[in-house]
């Protein structure tokens, strides 16, 4: 069986999905204690809740795959776009780490020093270099043989950085975009992955294709027992309504919005999507929601009972279990730390 450390795990997506091929997962880090929480509860109890820049290589387990969906918020388009930054620790200057400027020596502008760290929260990627050059240096018997690095598609201008930094480290750059709604789910979602192969690997590796001829509808993936709570009220839910009308040709069975706890919040693009239409891309930043139409059977013959003024609703999630889950944090927050204190990092 292959093994897997799991670094930036967020909720679980990427490690739940290598689990789900047949993985055992050694290892997994993230910084927020709620998606700690989370993961601990959908994927495993191996998961610690640990900020990468104090981490060793000491505190990382022997594995066969690296996997990091290393944070986006600088590079997206709904984050600040701040980019990859670094900071010298010897003398403090910061700067932009790009196609353009970068050098395999990565060395600061200011004193020409080599000691740096994440100055955005993009830039740990560069702690994961900096823990494979400790595995190298100190424990080379921990070396991967193979990343696998995921991130926004804003990614692309930087791709000859992170091929760059994969061929320093000594593994050959696979990179390709591809979007979640061509692999059965009904979200739009263009993420790059860039697989990294050790040099002393047979250099076979290939990307699956994806279906194109199929895109699931957003229906199939709608819970039927539906809880109140996760309903807007029906006079926020007929504003929604409204808005959306106006972008979309006509009212169907089921359509993705955006932000719908906010009525009045500006878009800068539509609201709402057309019927059926894959999600917009789900974030922590913004709520999700679903305008249901009760007349093609969405929620349940027991909802359809009660009296209503309108017909039409708003489901607030998509999959409840994302905010049951969230609401669960709050149950375990109070292990987070006795567990985390239970598993120590070295200290840099």
């Amino acid at each position: 069986m292959y093994t897997l450390n799991d670094f930036f795990c967020g909720c679980g997506g990427l490690g739940l999905g290598f689990q789900n091929a047949g993985f055992k997962i050694v290892g997994a880090w993230d910084f927020d204690k709620y998606a700690v929480a989370t993961y601990r509860e959908n994927v495993g109890d191996h998961v610690v809740q640990a900020d990468i820049q104090k981490m060793c290589i000491e505190d990382v387990p022997k594995a066969d795959v690296w996997a990091f969906g290393f944070p986006c918020q600088d590079l997206s388009v709904a984050g600040k776009q701040a980019g990859i930054k670094l900071e010298c620790a010897d003398c403090g200057t910061v700067w932009e780490v790009s196609a353009e400027t970068y050098s395999e020596e990565n060395l600061c502008p200011g004193c020409g020093g080599t000691n740096h760290r994440a100055a955005t929260r993009s830039g740990m990627f560069f702690e994961i270099m900096r823990l494979l050059a400790e595995a190298r240096e100190r424990e080379p018997e921990k070396v991967p043989k193979v990343l696998v690095a995921e991130n926004v598609k804003a990614l692309r201008k930087l791709l000859p950085v992170l091929e760059a930094e994969y061929g320093k480290a000594g593994y050959k750059c696979h990179a390709q975009l591809f979007n979640s709604k061509y692999w059965g789910v009904p979200q739009n979602r263009e993420r790059y992955i860039v697989v990294g192969t050790l040099d002393s690997l047979p250099d076979t590796y290939t990307y699956p294709e994806e279906q194109h001829d199929y895109v699931p509808k957003l229906s199939t993936i709608l819970e039927a027992d539906v809880d109140d709570k996760f309903y807007i009220a029906d006079e926020k839910a007929h504003k929604i309504i409204d808005q959306a009308l106006q972008r979309i040709s006509s009212m169907g069975k089921v359509h993705a919005t955006i932000t719908p706890d906010r009525v009045d919040k500006r878009q800068n693009g539509r609201r709402s999507k057309e019927d059926e239409d894959p999600m917009f891309t789900l974030t922590a930043q913004d709520l999700h929601g679903v305008i249901v139409d009760d007349t093609y059977g969405y929620p349940t013959e027991r909802e359809r009972e009660r009296e209503r003024e309108s017909r039409k609703r708003i489901y607030t999630e998509v999959a409840p279990t994302l905010r049951s889950s969230r609401q669960g944090v709050k149950v375990v927050e109070n292990t987070m730390k006795s567990d985390t204190e239970k598993t120590p990092l070295c200290s840099r």
